[in-house]
């Protein structure tokens, strides 16, 4: 019996040596019914391939670090299944079985297989199983990106102290990644704005490195913007303020734009920055600084405005400056 198979090579690297251009391959054994351009793989930003017909596909590409890309074989089936670039392989391959419906990573590492098992235990409700085995890895590799990865994905989600307790074992190297202040801030519980609650005041410079301080704000309508040059809707939003904030009463309304770029530089030079003629701020720390925690800034562009005594009114998540408009009207 004929047996439809794709194989899947990606080249990888540890995220502490030099970065390297990946190969992915994609080969189908029976291209009458699968086709390589209806395969779809996320988690990177090149997707266009080198090279395509109807039964292979070569990619290349540069990621960042070690990741779990996701493959989607089958949409219309929400079929998808995971490979894992790990530091310590140099190639991985994917075998695919179109019509057995599974797959299979051939000669897996460990990451791999405690992947594979965690996740077949998650997908089955035995959350309280798969706990524990992940535990029980990252109690054994406490200094492996993977032990992060497994906190930051799932592992003790609906159990605060036993993620707290997991987060604590990692060692100190891994404090430079993204998910280990994701995970910090988690436990350290976001507060959650309510209507009636009190503006956090604070101090911040502007696009030309003047002081600005809120508690100078005195009997007006304000209203925090908070975004970011990468955020596509953020600089759609900018657009929009800018006609918005044109028809503004300024001596009733204070419009405060608040920017989490990476670097200061960048955002004091970029194009939509220099679009913002009103009060313009820069905050350091990104989305996890004291003043996105204390709104709980999980969407971006994100509004959050206050009435004459700086009593909060409304949180509006999104690029929504109709909804805006309506906020403001109630004034």
């Amino acid at each position: 019996m004929k047996k439809n198979i794709f194989i899947l090579i990606l080249c990888l690297f540890s995220i502490e040596y030099s970065l390297c251009t990946c190969v992915f391959k994609l080969k189908l054994t029976d291209a009458s019914k699968h086709k390589a351009n209806e395969i779809v793989v996320l988690n990177f930003q090149n997707m266009l391939p080198d090279f395509m017909n109807d039964s292979i596909a070569i990619y290349s590409f540069h990621p960042q670090g070690p990741t779990n890309a996701m493959i989607v074989l089958n949409r219309n089936e929400h079929w998808h299944t995971f490979a894992w670039m790990n530091p310590d392989k140099d190639t991985v391959e994917l075998l695919v079985n179109f019509e057995n419906k599974n797959t299979q990573i051939k000669n897996p590492k460990e990451w791999d297989i405690v992947f594979n098992t965690y996740n077949q235990l998650f997908n089955t409700h035995d959350i309280f199983k798969a706990d524990q085995y992940a535990e029980k890895y990252i109690e054994k590799n406490k200094d492996s990106y993977f032990s992060l990865w497994l906190i930051n994905h799932g592992v003790a989600f609906h159990n605060k102290p036993l993620k707290r307790k997991l987060f604590e074992m990692l060692d100190d190297k891994l404090k430079g990644y993204p998910e280990y202040t994701a995970i910090e801030t988690d436990l350290k519980m976001r507060n959650i704005p309510q209507v009636g609650q009190a503006f956090k005041e604070f101090k911040l410079s502007d696009i030309d490195e003047l002081a600005f301080e809120s508690s100078a704000i005195t009997d007006k309508i304000i209203i925090l913007h908070f975004w970011t040059n990468s955020c596509k809707a953020c600089l759609k939003s900018i657009n929009d303020l800018v006609q918005f904030q044109m028809n503004l009463d300024t001596s009733q309304v204070k419009l405060i734009s608040i920017c989490f770029d990476t670097n200061r530089e960048d955002w004091q030079n970029a194009k939509t920055s220099q679009k913002i003629k009103w009060t313009n701020l820069w905050q350091a720390n990104g989305v996890y600084c004291d003043l996105c925690l204390h709104y709980d800034l999980t969407v971006m562009p994100l509004f959050v405005v206050f009435d004459r005594d700086k009593k909060l009114q409304s949180v509006i998540e999104g690029d929504a400056l109709n909804q805006l408009k309506i906020e403001i009207m109630k004034f």
